[in-house]
């Protein structure tokens, strides 16, 4: 649950500015998953040091450890872990161990010469922590550094980022206000939209030119009704008409459908009347598509959507919500009396960690216990410490059971050079704040971090009775941040070393490598010992290890030397402070609420049961899911996805089969890779049987009313089967629970996973059109299929391994293709930027990968579109909207997601912060470069949204 603040400072306009990130872990397709970005201004004293955030951005600053996930390509914020904390619960099956997804992220960069080379050189470094949070997949070692990606004069370097866990997407928004996920309103039979007959699906479909009519939105006469989130009544409907009937496949297709006075047929679906009323609300008619469909697809969203004063929303997050609604209703519900007995530890932990009374009846006695059994104390409440009860070592693996790594960080990953089996990794660790941050802190973050570890000591120093004094408090408050301070330079020294990169050694040549510093001050073999200890699993001195070869663990050896044991145990035992302060006392969570309101002008505390809720969804979220699935996903949800993906597939290798840039033979092993890509859909079955799920959690109890215990019990059994796993062969699985709204793509083991989560509107809906899930989640699955291929899958054959698989004259075809998109999206400067008089355009290459995904994405998705139709027949229209044919709603579907409205501030962030571009050109950017866009939009070669000779291609 450690918070990564990450910052960067420079002039913008004339204007200095302060760019602020709370990192959580990985990214997602959305943008960045546990990521939020916040620009602003530099304030004067008493202001606010970073802008201020919505209530659901706060759950990603005050819920520490968000893990993200690199997933679809959404916008930018949480999404995929999206808010909740601590390590997911990641079983997959019994007889798999928990695979941890949380602080397991090795961020790593791939750099290698595009031309000129004989012979490709794959290297892997560690890169800049406050880039793009991408990393290697890597059990339970946290926070691996993403350097900071090179310029391209020429293109003569490619720069790739490995994502941690999966390459996925998250929103690149911020979160926006609390509205319902789908609009009530039912549009009325009368048409409410007219456009040029050109439109007309009977016929070719012509240039469109102006349009013709356009008629004022009406609703629906029957009165607006507050949407329900009871149990199975919004799937039942499916269900009945699906399951219960038995319909074939085809059959289920032909959606309830009436034919209008000109011929057109219209569905008759609530589904279809729902989405009809999406798409109308967002249209600006007075735009021409042809010149900025963004602005004619979502032009009337932003208009009836205010920038709030976050500064940022996006209709991606009306998802997030409906889904925050739905947990929070289960949650509040008693589980069965004959339910699994993992749902009744859901209850358990859900109600433990809500009950605020009595979490202030234990006062910080938890807090004291724990701090006394992992290194006999905090020093810096103590009147007697006894510095022989406390070792280093012994220290850092009891913060294990907090999933938190400080100092160095080590656990269990696969092998990246061969998938087939796992290995230890090593890395330098974190301090709570973040290495970026702490390296060059500003006054307007130590001040409030000063005072909250000053509370948070004199708090626990008041229920213990010591005797220390405040001035002895305040002073070892400032040795621990100049030791944070030191700890984090060493890091980024290392971090900015061009020598530092993938290292193959043993615990030998770790130890060797350790002592070239000052010898005898950390023993890797006792470390490892202890912290496999009560596992099976035996370490020697030759057991296998990845790390990084640098400076850091020579330098972090002199640092052990000439730092007091007394602070080593006080920055250590801070750790623990940090991580419980919301499960103590209600005097504790205040002085939490008051350090994030120093640091980003939070208003109000989070609400507890959005806490506690977010809690239970990340440290027990497959059992979680299994309600949820039981609630709210028909039974059609998983065939149907599944055979969107096998459309995706297809669709992407006819695409792939007409390319001219790669040679045959990799031709034939792209194509090999693109038949393995494993899917991963909606949910994993175990979670549905009594049994399975059971087996899942065993071994793992929790208490009613111990909340710090609970937590640590949730910890060490992770932590337990994430180390025990290293013995094991890896098996692939569900990385993430269900309940995340988000899909995403993992190169190490070849797979994409697309969760229930964002298996709803205006992603997904069973009862609506085809062309709008192929829009939707079509182009999802797309995306992360396509990411399989972009800059950094490439880099990975068919079984998840990091080898040169390609010949070198297709490489360096592919990266001259690549350049196209570098250079296309690099003169892409924002409006709102412009506006603002901040001329700064997008980072071409720092987003490439995503702009890569989105291309491909979106044209696989249409192509599988026709083959679905070929399959099926030609669709109905929607309802009011009967002007626009299928084909055209497949586009307007795509960009609804898109919609979203920012200010200057958080659009400038998230260009220097976002691996993603901003929505507007994740709409424009593929659509101008798509063909078929133009053929069916009728927009002529030379206008804004057809590129014609100029188009990017690569997939």
């Amino acid at each position: 649950m450690a918070v990564d603040l990450r910052r960067s400072e420079g002039d913008v306009a004339g204007v200095k500015v302060s760019r602020w990130v709370v990192v959580a872990g990985t990214v997602g397709m959305v943008g960045v998953v546990a990521v939020i970005a916040i620009t602003a201004v530099l304030v004067p004293s008493g202001s606010p040091a970073v802008a201020p955030i919505s209530q659901h951005e706060e759950r990603v600053a005050v819920l520490q450890h968000r893990q993200p996930v690199q997933a679809f390509a959404g916008p930018f914020h949480p999404s995929a872990d999206v808010l909740s904390g601590r390590s997911y619960d990641l079983f997959s099956l019994a007889a798999e161990r928990a695979k941890e997804a949380k602080h397991n992220h090795q961020n790593a960069e791939v750099r290698q010469a595009t031309r000129g080379f004989q012979k490709e050189d794959v290297r892997l470094e560690r890169v800049r922590e406050h880039d793009t949070g991408v990393g290697l997949q890597v059990k339970s070692v946290p926070d691996f550094r993403e350097r900071h990606a090179p310029s391209h004069p020429g293109f003569t370097q490619e720069t790739v980022m490995l994502e941690s866990n999966v390459e996925h997407d998250t929103p690149s928004n911020t979160m926006p206000e609390d509205k319902a996920a789908i609009p009530n309103n039912v549009i009325h039979e009368e048409k409410i939209i007219k456009v040029n007959n050109a439109m007309n699906d009977d016929k070719p479909e012509e240039e469109m030119g102006t349009l013709a009519e356009k008629a004022k939105m009406k609703k629906s006469p029957e009165p607006k009704k507050e949407m329900k989130f009871e149990r199975i009544k919004e799937v039942a409907a499916v269900r009945d008409t699906i399951v219960e009937n038995k319909v074939s496949q085809k059959e289920s297709q032909r959606l309830p459908t009436r034919t209008l006075d000109n011929g057109r047929r219209v569905c008759e679906t609530p589904e279809c009347a729902m989405a009809a009323a999406q798409i109308a609300e967002s249209l600006d008619l007075s735009a021409d598509p042809c010149q900025d469909f963004y602005q004619f697809a979502c032009g009337g969203w932003m208009n009836k959507h205010p920038i709030p004063e976050s500064g940022a929303t996006g209709t991606f997050y009306e998802a997030m919500e409906l889904m925050d609604k739905r947990l929070h209703l289960l949650l509040e519900t008693q589980a069965d009396p004959g339910a699994p007995l993992p749902l009744h530890m859901l209850r358990t932990f859900y109600n433990t960690c809500k009950d605020t009374n009595a979490l202030d009846a234990l006062g910080l006695a938890p807090l004291e216990s724990a701090l006394a059994a992992a290194q006999g104390g905090w020093p810096i409440v103590m009147d007697n410490w006894d510095p022989t009860k406390f070792t280093v070592s012994t220290a850092l693996n009891s913060l294990r059971s907090l999933n938190v790594y400080p100092f160095v960080s080590a656990g269990v990953g696969l092998d990246i050079q061969n998938v087939s089996t796992n290995i230890l990794y090593v890395d330098a660790g974190t301090v709570p704040l973040g290495v970026s941050l702490m390296e060059n802190p500003p006054e307007a973050v130590l001040l409030p971090y000063a005072t909250l570890m000053t509370t948070a000591a004199k708090l626990l120093r008041d229920h213990m009775a010591s005797n220390v004094t405040d001035l002895d408090i305040e002073s070892q408050v400032l040795e621990v941040i100049d030791f944070e301070v030191i700890f984090s330079q060493l890091v980024m020294k290392a971090v900015n070393e061009t020598t530092n990169h993938l290292w193959r050694t043993d615990v030998t040549g770790l130890q060797t490598d350790t002592d070239a510093g000052t010898p005898g001050q950390f023993n890797w073999l006792a470390f490892m010992k202890e912290m496999f200890t009560g596992t099976g699993v035996t370490i020697q001195a030759n057991e296998p290890i990845i790390s990084f070869k640098g400076p850091f663990f020579r330098d972090f050896s002199n640092l052990l030397a000439n730092t007091n044991p007394r602070v080593l145990a006080n920055a250590l035992g801070w750790w623990w402070a940090f991580e419980l302060q919301m499960e103590t006392t209600d005097a504790m969570r205040n002085a939490s609420f008051n350090f994030f309101h120093d640091l980003y002008g939070i208003d109000k505390p989070l609400a507890r049961w959005t806490h506690c809720m977010d809690e239970s969804n990340a440290n027990l979220g497959f059992a979680l899911s299994r309600e949820y699935v039981d609630e709210y996903v028909a039974e059609t949800v998983k065939p149907e996805t599944t055979e969107l993906v096998e459309y995706l597939r297809q669709s992407f290798s006819s695409l792939m089969n007409e390319t001219t840039w790669m040679l045959p033979q990799d031709m034939r092993v792209a194509q090999e890779k693109l038949a393995a890509i494993d899917p991963f859909v909606a949910y994993p079955d175990w979670i549905m049987n009594d049994a399975e799920l059971t087996l899942g959690y065993e071994g793992l109890n929790l208490l009613n009313g111990d909340q710090v215990g609970n937590l640590e019990r949730i910890g060490s059994w992770y932590n337990f089967n994430s180390l025990v796993s290293l013995r094991e062969k890896p098996e692939h699985s569900f990385l993430m629970p269900p309940t995340i709204v988000n899909a995403f793509y993992n190169p190490e083991e070849n797979t994409i996973t697309i969760l229930s989560g964002i298996l709803q509107p205006p992603f997904y809906s069973h009862n609506s059109l085809a062309a709008l899930n192929y829009g939707g989640i079509g182009m999802v699955i797309g995306h992360e299929m396509t990411h399989g291929f972009d800059n950094t899958g490439r880099l990975f054959d068919k079984d998840g391994n990091l080898v040169a698989w390609w010949s070198n004259e297709t490489i360096i075809a592919y990266n001259e293709h690549a350049l196209c998109f570098v250079e296309q999206y690099d003169g892409y400067v924002p409006p709102e930027l412009i506006e603002a008089g901040i001329h700064i355009s997008i980072n071409g290459l720092r987003t490439l990968g995503e702009n890569i995904a989105d291309n491909g994405g979106i044209r696989e998705a249409y192509r599988a579109y026709q083959s679905y139709v070929d399959t099926y027949g030609e669709e109905a229209r929607l309802p009011g909207l009967d002007e626009f044919s299928p084909n055209h709603l497949f586009y307007l579907g795509f960009a609804n997601e898109w919609c979203e409205h920012k200010d200057a501030s958080a659009v400038l962030n998230q260009l220097y912060i976002d691996v993603h571009s901003p929505g507007r050109y994740r709409v424009l950017g593929p659509l101008s470069n798509d063909e078929e866009f133009s053929k069916v939009w009728n927009c002529p070669a030379g206008t804004p949204m057809n590129r014609g000779d100029e188009r990017c291609l690569l997939w």
